[in-house]
């Protein structure tokens, strides 16, 4: 007995093994390009399945070998990359019988992907001694493009992602800093406001949580916190929002700020030039600045500020970032 279970034993780990090299196989074979040994690595059949699922894509669902071949055809058809890092890490690999799944971690920088950090399933069967893959799952999250623009946290508060021009800009930045792996504002006041923004957003890194908030508040979680700069000379605006269980802080001007604005302006009926006074207060700029933006004389400029005052219900830049950002 004891032969025949140290026996099964071997087996199992030579097929873990197996699997592990097969599935480092498969994307080392994807990132050289080397379109044979990568095809090898599937069962050319029907009952194939492939899914792909991210913010930047969408969800892409591949029936059998065909398709999902056809799906990469682009990708094999191109340059080698010279300078793609990636890494995968192989959580759990399960054998019964002729059958297997695994599950993996990948992250990557390929412009391509567009995935920054992945959570893979991959089923697999024996076919004449040698394991072939039938089916990839791909689920995407903390999206490269969107890490590049802002800082993203854990629910407890915690930097676990800084794109490169978040991080200029953070060293930069003489209000904020990070202790011990946490953003922290100098300023006492600021630093409770930001930990409470922080804090609420962390509750809601829950799939569940982020749908129920959004049923009862008519659209995704989005907090601005409004910071007065110290010289009068205007303000900064740091957007939270919440995304595949992080939560993300852009300074300034971002596209989900922009697109908020706009929406404000169509409900608020704001005109052209008034829309584009309400676009530069959001992106923190002062009234000369946004002035000479636009070609117009401060005065000018102080007029439509005026408008967009009256048409929101609003009296400070404060006020009024936080309605157009909370209403669009």
């Amino acid at each position: 007995m004891k032969d025949e279970i140290s026996t099964a034993d071997t087996g199992r780990a030579a097929d873990k093994a197996a699997i592990e090299d097969l599935l480092s196989r498969e994307i080392d074979a994807f990132f050289s390009l080397d379109y044979a040994t990568w095809a090898d690595c599937y069962l050319h059949c029907d009952k194939m399945r492939s899914t792909m699922m991210s913010h930047e894509l969408g969800l892409d669902v591949r029936l059998g070998w065909d398709q999902h071949n056809e799906g990469t055809r682009l990708h094999f058809e191109g340059e080698v990359p010279t300078s793609t890092q990636w890494e995968k890490r192989t959580e759990a690999i399960h054998v019964r019988g002729d059958m297997a799944w695994a599950t993996c971690r990948a992250t990557t920088d390929a412009s391509l992907c567009m995935m920054g950090e992945t959570y893979e399933t991959w089923i697999l069967e024996r076919h004449n001694g040698a394991w072939k893959i039938v089916c990839v799952n791909v689920m995407a999250s903390r999206s490269k493009q969107h890490e590049s623009d802002g800082i993203a946290v854990d629910a407890e508060g915690r930097v676990v992602g800084m794109g490169p021009r978040a991080s200029v800009h953070l060293q930069q930045h003489p209000a904020f800093t990070l202790r011990a792996g946490f953003l922290r504002a100098t300023d006492p006041t600021v630093d409770r406001a930001l930990q409470a923004a922080i804090g609420r957003a962390g509750a809601l890194h829950g799939f569940f949580e982020q749908a129920a908030y959004t049923e009862m508040e008519g659209q995704r979680f989005a907090y601005p916190i409004v910071i007065e700069r110290t010289d009068d000379t205007g303000h900064e605006v740091i957007m939270l929002t919440v995304q595949d269980r992080y939560t993300y802080l852009d300074f300034g001007a971002s596209a989900a700020t922009t697109a908020r604005v706009d929406a404000s302006a169509m409900i608020f009926d704001l005109s052209d030039n008034q829309h584009r006074v309400a676009q530069g207060i959001v992106a923190g700029q002062s009234l000369p600045e946004i002035a000479a933006a636009l070609h117009i004389s401060p005065a000018t400029a102080k007029t439509h500020l005026q408008r967009v005052y009256q048409k929101t219900g609003t009296a400070t830049m404060t006020a009024l970032v936080r309605t157009l950002l909370s209403t669009g």
